[in-house]
């Protein structure tokens, strides 16, 4: 009699999960032993045996030795043993072989981890840069996991098993949706599961602010000693995490009150900046102001009007007093003379002690 032949025979079933691709169960080998997905069936035959000379028998799992009669469907997880053979008209087995698989039901489980830049708000929302990563993996304790497809915003299916990382660089900014699922090696095919974020890219906008109105002169902003300088800042999606500030270009530190301006400073600059949730920097912005402001020193003109006309068209005299020029008490303590013209009435200037007084007694 000839040796009996057995074979796995896998059911050309169609997995289907939602959002996934359909996936055909198949058989996997990994050099040893067969990984069979659950549902399959065994099918033994042999050459042609005479009717009535024996019949093809086998065990299940070492159980007791039976005709077969029609594939053997495999509804239970694990390893699994088949011995079979054949017995003839007497009563006698031989041939016996043994065949043995895992059967292998369960779809991976599918896991995503983000690496990089992240950060969650109050309200579950999370937020990414093109700084992050997103790992997407399968664990699969049976056969092991084939593929990992990952979709973005409902695009075109990327499999992720040999790299297993999409970057958020390639991802436009915005609300992002993932979805993905896993695919063993017999064809289970997980759920698609799914994760939203925010693709956020820019940093906050810096405001820098004043308690008063500056008076511009000549285009320059000159700021009373005694306002309040104040640094806010803006951000629509992670939210503000920090402001910087930098007083008459030193370095930035981080900004925690309002700023006093030192009076009498002809020049002087505050910078800011902010930095949001997940460390994107916003543009640095600039404020230029004066607090020393200095009004001429005012003169007197007596005379006509024409005389008062030439002296407003006249130009400013320069009051300042060059910086190499050493100030004594004395000389501070006496007040510039002014320039004056006046008539010269000395002649009829007459002491009251010499004067004759004559009384006119006809008056």
């Amino acid at each position: 009699m000839k040796k009996v032949m057995g074979w796995i025979a896998a059911a050309a079933l169609i997995a289907s999960a939602a959002g996934a691709q359909e996936t055909a169960y198949k058989t996997w080998n990994d050099g040893k032993t067969d990984y069979v997905p659950l549902g399959s069936k065994v099918s033994i035959s042999a050459d042609a045996i005479p009717e009535g000379a024996g019949t093809i028998v086998y065990s299940y799992n070492s159980g007791e030795l039976t005709d077969y009669t029609a594939p053997v469907e495999l509804t239970e997880e694990g390893t699994v043993s088949i011995n079979y053979g054949t017995r003839n008209a007497w009563g006698e087995v031989s041939n016996m072989q043994l065949y043995t698989a895992v059967v292998d039901g369960t779809a991976p489980v599918v896991k995503y981890m983000l690496n990089g830049p992240v950060y969650a708000d109050a309200n579950g929302v999370t937020y990414v840069t093109q700084k992050t990563s997103v790992r997407v993996f399968g664990e699969d304790a049976g056969s092991g996991t084939e593929h990992v497809y990952v979709s973005v915003n409902g695009g075109e299916e990327t499999d992720l098993v040999y790299t297993g990382v999409l970057p958020m660089g390639n991802v436009a900014d915005g609300d992002v949706a993932l979805s993905f699922y896993a695919v063993d090696r017999v064809g289970n095919t997980s759920a698609a599961s799914s994760v939203s974020v925010v693709n956020d890219n820019v940093g906050p906008t810096a405001e820098i602010t004043l308690s008063t109105e500056p008076l511009v002169i000549n285009g320059v902003n000159y700021v009373n000693p005694t306002t309040e300088i104040s640094v806010a800042a803006t951000d629509d999606l992670s939210g503000v995490k920090d402001i910087y500030v930098s007083v008459n270009g030193a370095d930035f530190a981080r900004y925690q009150e309002v700023l006093l301006p030192a009076a009498g400073v002809d020049s002087c600059s505050v910078r800011a900046y902010a930095v949001d949730n997940l460390d994107n920097k916003g543009e640095i912005v600039e404020l230029q102001f004066s607090t020393n402001l200095v009004l001429p020193v005012p003169t007197v003109v007596c005379g006509t009007d024409e005389a008062i006309q030439a002296a407003a068209a006249a130009p400013a005299e320069d009051t300042t007093v060059p910086a190499d020029t050493a100030v004594t008490d004395e000389a501070a303590a006496e007040p510039a003379a002014l320039s004056t013209t006046t008539e010269d009435t000395t002649a009829d200037v007459v002491d009251a002690a010499d004067e004759e007084v004559v009384v006119d007694e006809g008056l």
